[in-house]
């Protein structure tokens, strides 16, 4: 069943006109749209009603969704960025003044568990960092069991920890039939959180690789006299552009490489570079050098990885070793034959 359809979304950046698309989210699914925050805003803001916009752009059900409407708000769990607290009240308290504004009654320790907040239950909300208290705020969000959950960036200032526990709930809700919207400011959140995951562009969505590939991603084999090519990239630094500059880059100081609207992007430690060559040039180019195609949109340095994360049985990441700890995604198709590679 369609629980939520999408027909248009305002671009603040853009003179706040109008995008067509064409957006379903149904039971049992979690959809991710990767846009940033103030894309995000404005997308919550139009379905909550705060952006306005064409009555017929939000259906909830097949009819215009209208949160004010007591049948719909009944069904429906907002997490904003901008959700406030109560940092006087203790989590345990806080949530049962939530479960009598919305009339039910919950098991507040089965949700906080869920959630890895049931230790701090008498915990004053003060004293919660700051992804303990973006974990309680989702799970205040579900309080009333929802049928549709609308979650912005929930990602947004988490630790590793937080963000694999936002991941396993996102996860069992999915499981228990509810439809999930989720927006995000990074794609590598947006894939990770699940296979339906897409970019806003100026002219409307874009799908997102997902994580479960079915096809191959590698090159077709190479024919007769290609042998030599190939082995002189094992010399061969990669040419990258800045403004209108030619940069030589050496493989050692890649982290990773990323596909984005056509392009080759090679993160470095410090700055980011658009490469001349296709993915499947670098993959290629860059074996020699210990690089891994770990997704359809991702080339990552082995050299550079120093965890391997399982944030649910479906959702996998490697942690780099920089400054940032940058997550890059692993798909499921190819987590066992990383494992093997490096020898667990």
């Amino acid at each position: 069943m369609v629980l939520l359809k999408l027909l248009q979304l305002p671009i603040p950046s853009h003179g706040e006109r109008e995008v067509p698309i064409d957006l379903e989210v149904v039971a049992g699914q979690c959809v991710a749209l990767q846009c940033n925050d103030e894309q995000g805003r404005a997308l919550v803001g139009r379905i909550t009603g705060t952006v306005t916009g064409s009555p017929e752009s939000v259906l909830y059900r097949g009819k215009p969704l209208q949160l004010k409407r007591d049948g719909h708000l009944a069904h429906i769990g907002l997490c904003r960025l901008d959700d406030g607290d109560y940092p006087r009240l203790k989590v345990k308290a806080y949530l049962e003044f939530w479960s009598r504004l919305y009339g039910v009654r919950r098991s507040i320790g089965d949700l906080l568990q869920s959630a890895g907040l049931l230790s701090a239950m008498d915990t004053a909300i003060a004293r919660l960092n700051a992804s303990e208290r973006r974990r309680l705020n989702l799970v205040r969000s579900v309080l009333h069991d929802p049928e549709l959950i609308l979650l912005e960036n929930p990602e947004q200032g988490l630790d590793l920890e937080g963000c694999a526990i936002v991941r396993r709930m996102v996860a069992s809700w999915t499981e228990q039939g509810k439809a999930v919207l989720v927006t995000c400011s990074s794609p590598e959140s947006a894939i990770s959180l699940t296979g339906d995951a897409y970019r806003l562009t100026d002219q409307g969505m874009e799908r997102l690789a997902t994580r479960d590939e079915s096809e191959p991603i590698g090159l077709p084999a190479r024919q007769d006299g290609e042998a030599e090519q190939v082995s002189l990239s094992r010399i061969a630094k990669i040419p990258a552009r800045a403004e209108d500059k030619v940069i030589l880059v050496d493989p050692a100081e890649i982290l990773y490489v990323e596909s984005s609207d056509g392009q080759s992007l090679l993160h470095l430690e410090s700055e980011t570079l658009t490469c001349m060559w296709t993915l499947n040039d670098l993959d290629q180019r860059l074996e020699p050098f210990h690089f891994y195609r770990c997704h359809r949109s991702y080339i990552v340095n082995l050299q550079r990885v120093r965890e391997l994360i399982v944030w649910t049985r479906n959702s996998y990441s490697l942690i780099l070793s920089d400054r940032g700890k940058r997550a890059v995604p692993l798909s499921k198709g190819r987590y066992e034959e990383l494992k093997r590679i490096i020898g667990i």
